[in-house]
């Protein structure tokens, strides 16, 4: 395929770098508030930016009637606007939090795992997740997928509390989900079932920023092969599971 990318940060690099690996022709890149035009030649733009622009650049690729990978998250508060734009320009979209499929398949275990300790009332529950000092939101989406997760499946706990810091006893029903921003290359997030005599940890570590660019670049791949429409990264895992 043919591919351009919007934003060439850290994350916009490696989904570059793993595309040209996996043979695909790099055309072209343009900044985050750049103009996104000429692109006849292009079957797919990754977008990849700041929450604060990512709306906009996505319109901008629809409006071109070109398919895109959104890597950028926390946009969501337009995503009705997108989602309009693509069905209009019959073109083809998927948004993630996170394109790594080791995590997708991680909240999948975490989700089977909580129903399981619901059952199970001497075991309270936690979570945290560590990024590198860079991350724009705390906390994640990711985390905050796995605190939808846990409190849908743990009838226990009803409320999240997500400060890593805290000045009194947390109450029996609060989820305590805590986040550290800090140093270059940390990608991790924990969640654990806890008892007066054992814990059960389950966490996933991303090495590199590898974890998420190859899988990204995987997402595109597949999305040239849907109808048009909006898809998610539930629909992209769906599919690799049933094959």
């Amino acid at each position: 395929m043919n591919f351009a990318i919007v934003g060439l940060g850290k994350m916009g690099q490696v989904v570059k770098d793993n595309a040209i690996k996996r043979k695909h022709n790099f055309i072209k890149s343009f900044g985050k508030n750049d103009e996104i035009k000429n692109l006849e030649n292009i079957d797919i733009v990754f977008e990849s930016t700041l929450p604060s622009v990512a709306a906009d650049n996505i319109l901008k690729i629809v409006s071109e009637k070109k398919d895109c990978v959104v890597a950028t998250t926390a946009w969501y508060d337009r995503l009705d606007e997108v989602k309009q734009a693509v069905l209009e320009n019959k073109t083809r979209l998927i948004y993630a939090n996170n394109y790594s499929i080791g995590a997708a398949l991680y909240e999948k275990i975490v989700e089977f795992s909580s129903k399981l300790f619901n059952k199970v009332e001497d075991y309270d529950v936690w979570g945290h997740e560590i990024h590198h000092r860079n991350k724009m939101e705390s906390p994640s989406g990711t985390a905050k997928n796995l605190e939808k997760i846990l409190l849908k499946n743990i009838d226990r706990k009803t409320k999240v509390f997500e400060n890593a810091f805290i000045d009194r006893k947390p109450k029996p029903e609060e989820l305590h989900f805590s986040s550290t921003r800090a140093g270059y290359n940390n990608f991790a997030h924990t969640v654990a079932f806890d008892s007066e005599a054992q814990v059960v940890e389950m966490k996933h570590i991303s090495k590199t920023r590898d974890a998420f660019s190859i899988d990204t670049v995987k997402a595109g791949e597949w999305l040239l092969k849907q109808k048009p429409g909006i898809y998610t990264m539930e629909d992209f895992l769906s599919d690799i599971l049933q094959n």
